[in-house]
């Protein structure tokens, strides 16, 4: 089930502040990767970061959603998208 499952970041990769922009660029064979670079909005550079230690969907839905005071609903829509986004590349 999706909200027990743990998600953590995995990988090489370099984080830059660039304009109030959250980058992430992911490093294979010691080569930087522009062309795969991540820009994160406000929310997703908070669940990234989350994911520096493994956390259950659940847990990172109830942190999303007192960090932005939103809904439930859309915090777990948000997170879902997030991570469909990332899996395959930063997550374990």
């Amino acid at each position: 089930m999706i909200h027990d499952k743990k998600y953590r970041r995995k990988g090489d990769y370099v984080i830059r502040e660039v304009e109030g922009e959250t980058l992430v660029i992911p490093i294979n064979n010691d080569a930087v990767e522009l062309d795969s670079a991540y820009v994160l909005s406000s929310s997703g550079a908070f669940i990234f970061n989350l994911l520096d230690e493994a956390h259950t969907f659940a847990a990172i839905v109830d942190k999303v959603t007192a960090e932005f005071n939103v809904s439930n609903s859309e915090a777990e829509a948000d997170v879902k998208l997030f991570i469909s986004e990332i899996e395959d590349v930063f997550l374990e």
